[in-house]
């Protein structure tokens, strides 16, 4: 997939829900991951390269997706790496 916006920028981190971990990309503008939490036109946040593991087994990777929706009301914590 070509991303014609190049005002985009991919940021790492870690996505926690109640159940799983999920590590991933997140393409955020220069509003960062804020800007993108409050965007009232999506309801989900698309992770790339996604690893998604159990919150009680962090460690063990249950499964890889190129591309995982999650919504935006699901999130408990997001750590992201520094700029």
């Amino acid at each position: 997939m070509l991303d014609t916006n190049k005002s985009l920028k991919s940021t790492n981190g870690d996505f926690f829900t109640s159940i799983h971990r999920i590590t991933g990309n997140v393409k955020v503008s220069a509003s960062g991951i804020i800007g993108l939490l409050n965007d009232k036109t999506r309801s989900t946040v698309p992770i790339e390269e996604s690893y998604l593991s159990y919150i009680n087994q962090p460690g063990a990777i249950a499964d890889y997706r190129a591309v995982v929706y999650i919504a935006k009301t699901a999130f408990e914590v997001i750590a992201l790496t520094k700029r």
